[in-house]
């Protein structure tokens, strides 16, 4: 690392500063931007023509770049399905794919049809199974009616009127409650106008940076479903919203980058969606796809739980994610910056 990156980013921002690093091809043009990035010995090495291209426009191609190949990605991906073969109530395979189809579906602008389900217990093989509020959320927020959503609009309105909100109905089957999945059907109830628990809503607002889940391992991920949840019933969780604003990035996963990034959408800084932009370019795949980030958990092969992650919602996430992380032009810089 250049020790003159830092300059960069503080004077130009992070995705110059990615630029800096990553593409000697902008050096030119970084300069150009402002001198005060570069020591006086780094024009006269490393600095050798005029750049082609305005740092703005450098700027713009990264972001159109990583838009083009996700969304060329999008193309030959299947919805996630979710194979379990750990023998779960004996059996050899179950498929989990109503849920993780309906998710899918959400982010997609053209979406491969939902698989055709007679029940909406979460595994195909399992009609015996509980019925879940998660997989009743996700049906009650779908793009399309569903023969299947007058039984997940009872089961929401079953659940929202407790505190805390039960994950199955009937006896418990992977953990009591969940606060990723209240947020998630607290997003449902306003959609339909279902009554939810005011004690309910106190719980979750009263919740404090990170939010832990029982069926969501990643943090950030169980934090934007309760507060996306939280905003759609008119509370906002202002205690997360900040931290999704200010906290570090360099270690959160594609899908925790591409969910904080939809959610918050305008109301982060130019600066924070350029951090969130140069983490997602950071941790795309060189056929512009996203690498499974852990999303919920499943039982595991020799007992207890493991993550599920999947590549078809990551990218799906992320392309969704890369409408709200345009690079604005810079502004109030020297005249070499937007020339």
């Amino acid at each position: 690392m250049h020790p003159w990156i830092a300059a960069v980013d503080t004077h130009l921002g992070p995705l110059a500063a990615w630029l800096a690093s990553e593409q000697p091809s902008s050096h030119q043009a970084l300069a150009d931007a402002d001198p005060r990035v570069f020591p006086p010995h780094a024009r006269a090495r490393m600095l050798w023509r005029k750049a082609e291209t305005d740092l703005d426009g450098l700027r713009q191609g990264v972001w159109e770049v990583a838009q083009k190949s996700a969304r060329d990605a999008t193309y030959g991906q299947s919805p996630p399905v979710e194979i379990q073969r750990s023998g779960l109530v004996h059996r050899d395979v179950l498929r989990g794919q109503l849920f993780p189809a309906l998710l899918h579906q959400g982010l997609l602008e053209a979406a491969h049809p939902l698989p055709a389900q007679a029940h909406d217990r979460y595994y195909a093989e399992l009609p015996e199974m509980p019925g879940d509020l998660d997989s009743a959320a996700a049906i009650a927020l779908a793009r399309a009616p569903s023969p299947l959503l007058p039984g997940a609009l009872e089961r929401l309105a079953w659940g929202l009127a407790q505190n805390p909100m039960p994950v199955w109905q009937g006896e418990g089957w992977f953990g009591p409650h969940c606060h990723g999945v209240s947020g998630r059907a607290l997003s449902a109830a306003a959609r339909h106008g279902i009554p939810v628990n005011p004690s309910l809503l106190d719980a979750l607002a009263a919740l404090r940076p990170w939010v832990q889940g029982t069926h969501y391992p990643d943090p950030v991920v169980t934090s934007v479903l309760v507060a996306q949840g939280l905003r759609d019933q008119g509370r906002a969780h202002l205690g997360l919203e900040r931290m999704m604003a200010s906290a570090t990035v360099s270690d959160w996963g594609p899908l925790a980058v591409a969910k904080v990034a939809s959610f918050m959408g305008d109301r982060l800084s130019a600066r924070r969606r350029e951090q969130l932009l140069v983490r997602l370019i950071q941790t795309q795949r060189w056929d512009g796809s996203w690498p499974p980030s852990p999303w919920y958990l499943v039982p595991a092969m020799h007992g207890g739980m493991t993550p599920f992650g999947s590549v078809a919602i990551n990218t799906a996430a992320a392309l969704r994610a890369l409408e709200a992380l345009r690079p604005c032009p810079l502004r109030g810089g020297p005249p070499g910056a937007t020339r």
